[in-house]
């Protein structure tokens, strides 16, 4: 084998500072110019050089998958942590609301109490990006909507949701529940 035909084995090392790549670069020209063949105590330590790199590449592989396995896991268990802690006020006024409401609490009194807290439950949902689909009016749409009935009904366009049997909603932009709605039709 001749110089010409002595491979050229420059393999990057991404963990290898600029005056170890220098010198991994110069070992190599020195492998391809100081003879014709390459000896085989030279091969020897390009291969136990080339295994460390491995190794060491390999190394740090297993460190990043072990770190995101980690952060996977992390965000498993503590993911709810924001959604929950915008319930927290809720489940108080729950409580106070349970220990406040007696045999002689007047219906009018339940009713408010529901109302305010029904009020808070919608908006801590809201905070965590949950939204009620508004219906009433639109025209049907199978993407949003899931059409449990129709009905002629004079004055109404075809196609145009007149009632909601059960509330749609999204998280963002995505349907979480299709609103399950009733369609106005055409008369036969």
């Amino acid at each position: 084998m001749t110089n010409a035909e002595t491979p050229e084995l420059n393999i990057p090392n991404f963990n290898q500072t600029d005056a170890e790549s220098n010198e991994s670069a110069e070992k190599n020209e020195t492998l391809n110019t100081e003879s014709s063949e390459p000896t085989y105590e030279e091969l020897k330590a390009l291969n136990e050089e080339l295994h460390q790199q491995y190794m060491r590449l390999a190394a740090d592989f297993d460190n990043f998958r072990k770190r995101r396995l980690n952060e996977m896991e992390q965000t498993r268990k503590y993911g709810a942590e924001h959604f929950l802690r915008n319930f927290l006020p809720v489940l108080d006024n729950f409580e106070r609301a349970q220990k406040s409401i007696t045999a002689e609490s007047d219906s009018a009194t339940l009713y408010k109490t529901l109302e305010l807290m029904q009020q808070q439950l919608v908006q801590a949902l809201e905070e965590t990006g949950l939204k009620r689909s508004d219906v009433i009016g639109k025209v049907f749409d199978p993407a949003l909507h899931e059409a449990v009935s129709q009905l002629v009904v004079e004055g109404q366009t075809p196609n145009t949701i007149i009632a909601e049997q059960q509330a749609g909603y999204c998280l963002h932009d995505k349907v979480l529940r299709h609103a399950q709605v009733i369609v106005a039709s055409e008369a036969s």
